[in-house]
């Protein structure tokens, strides 16, 4: 759109009357024997004038049972280096302004300060 926002997309799975909601899988197929499975790709969009997107990775609370997991893995290997993970921060050319920043945070609890990180 010229001069408003774009469409949505929003997929959400069927909720559960009396037991759990659906699950949502997004994933690539294997490759075959020797190629390279396909690539998954999360990102925003770039703007000229303003801020980027944000990607949100989040559960939801629990009332009585705990709350959600979030895992992150990489692939193991049987013969070459196994996944590697990086968390970057966002650069600046704004010499006022430092880079951004990573933060990990642990939960909280009523009994303690918050748990291990």
């Amino acid at each position: 759109s010229r001069s408003s926002a774009g469409g949505s997309v929003v997929v959400t799975t069927g909720k559960g009357q009396a037991t759990s909601s659906g699950d949502l899988r997004l994933r690539t197929a294997d490759s075959g024997v020797r190629g390279a499975s396909g690539q998954l790709s999360l990102s925003t969009g770039s703007t000229s004038y303003g801020n980027s997107g944000t990607i949100s990775l989040s559960t939801g609370d629990a009332n009585t049972g705990s709350g959600g997991r979030i895992s992150i893995r990489v692939g193991n290997s049987d013969s070459g280096r196994g996944g590697a993970i990086q968390l970057q921060a966002g650069n600046t050319g704004d010499y006022a302004v430092p880079g951004g920043p990573v933060d990990i945070v642990s939960g909280s609890s009523a009994a303690s300060s918050s748990g291990p990180v």
